[in-house]
Formats: C-alpha cells, sequence, structure tokens
C-alpha cells in the first residue's frame, strides 16, 4: 500500500473514530475525545512504545482483523480512564459485568463503529474478531499484542 492510500485509510479512520467516541461517550455519559487514528505497520518483537501511556497502568482491547484489510485495531485507555467508562456503562446499563467485560464491550462498539468508515470509503469488507483485553505498562505490552 502507497503513502498516499495510508493517508486516506487514516483519514477515514479519523471519521469513523470521531464518530464512535461521541456514541461512546453518550452511551457512557462521558465526556471523551479521541487522539486521531494511527495507522501503524510494527515488528510485533518491538512495537512502537508510543501506542501506550508512558510510563501508566493501561487496558487495551486488541481486535484482530480479517477480511479484505488483514491486522489488528487497538484501542488502549490509561487504567483510571478505563475504570470510569466501565463503570459508567454498568451504571448507564443497571448491571455488574465481570471484571473486564464493559471494556471489552466499549472495544467491540468504538471498533465496530470506526472501522465501518473503511467499509464506507473504500468498499472493503472489513470483519473484526471479538475484542481481547491486555492490561499492564508499556514495558510489558510488547509480548502481548
Amino acid at each position: 500500500m502507497t503513502d498516499p492510500n495510508l493517508e486516506k485509510f487514516a483519514e477515514s479512520l479519523d471519521d469513523g473514530a470521531a464518530y464512535a467516541t461521541k456514541i461512546l461517550a453518550r452511551m457512557a455519559r462521558l465526556a471523551l475525545a479521541s487522539k486521531p487514528a494511527r495507522i501503524v505497520v510494527v515488528d510485533h518483537a518491538a512495537p512502537p512504545s508510543d501506542l501506550f501511556p508512558p510510563g501508566e497502568q493501561f487496558q487495551a482491547g486488541i481486535i484482530p482483523l480479517s477480511g479484505d484489510l488483514f491486522g489488528q485495531a487497538m484501542l488502549v485507555f490509561a487504567n483510571p480512564v478505563a475504570d470510569e467508562i466501565s463503570r459508567s456503562l454498568s451504571m448507564a446499563t443497571h448491571t455488574i459485568p465481570p471484571d473486564g467485560a464493559a471494556m471489552e464491550e466499549a472495544t467491540n462498539i468504538f471498533s465496530n463503529t470506526a472501522l465501518a468508515a473503511i467499509t464506507r470509503d473504500f468498499k472493503h469488507s472489513v470483519y473484526p474478531a471479538p475484542p481481547r483485553l491486555i492490561r499492564g505498562r508499556a514495558v510489558a505490552a510488547s509480548s502481548a499484542a
């Protein structure tokens, strides 16, 4: 894929991420803002450390992708933010889900909504698998992702 195509994909993902953030914020009843979407090609043995909050505990939802695109999508939160989103989603649905279930569902909703922009803009079929959570520090993330 050429650099212009990567820029077009990133623009499309930015639009999708902005819309997905609005939906997630409305569901969780929180003020949320997304950072610009990034498309990075990484060596699984050493992903860039700036994908994760520096030195902080984090939670990330990782979504394997198949179809016309192959790779992974990742949604990363510092622990306090992830805990607040999980708490707010639980309160909004009046349930107490198992540990990590609210964050998995938030990742699922966010990724499906954000990736829909790729389907719309490029007519690609993108099939996200169920998300899995990783937790820890950036130092340990390379083996988990």
